[in-house]
């Protein structure tokens, strides 16, 4: 598990320091020409473990994405409580090259498969969407509290293209 992330349901999750431990070291490994931003508000929301450690492998495999395939110069990282705080959100967005329009959801890439599979798991929603005027935006949701007898979440890729 991620540093700061380990520990029982019981502990305080460090979820935005093991965040920006992961930008960081991306950084060092990478491309220095790919500015990282990272804006973390969880407004004192408990998240639980598995979950923190979730939307920690979203985002480093949204990262691991961005650094590989987009050619952007910018990657904005988002995890925000919403004021009720009823749910989080991850948002991964970059000014990259978006994704290729021959791809079909169906033809997503092993990454976007395994995020996928892990917002399913947490019974949250995830969007692929274009940014104007170039780039994507990832958007994983998750409810803080979920029913026992709850729904499935929403898993189905929403993408459109802006071209």
């Amino acid at each position: 598990r991620p540093y700061g992330l380990q520990g029982g349901e019981e502990h305080d999750i460090a979820l935005e320091q093991a965040l920006r431990d992961l930008v960081k070291q991306r950084q060092a490994r990478g491309d220095r020409a790919l500015a990282c931003r990272l804006n973390v508000s969880l407004a004192g929301a408990a998240i639980p473990q598995r979950l923190a450690v979730a939307i920690y492998r979203i985002a480093q495999e949204a990262l691991t994405n961005v650094m590989r395939h987009a050619n952007a110069s910018t990657v904005d990282i988002s995890v925000l409580v919403d004021v009720a705080g009823s749910s989080v959100m991850l948002t991964v967005e970059d000014d990259g090259l978006g994704l290729p329009e021959q791809r079909s959801s169906a033809e997503a890439s092993l990454g976007l498969t395994g995020i996928r599979e892990r917002v399913l798991a947490h019974r949250g929603s995830l969007a692929l969407l274009p940014v104007t005027p170039h780039g994507l935006a990832l958007v994983a949701a998750f409810p803080l509290a979920v029913a026992v007898s709850g729904a499935a979440g929403n898993v189905a890729l929403t993408q459109g293209h802006d071209r």
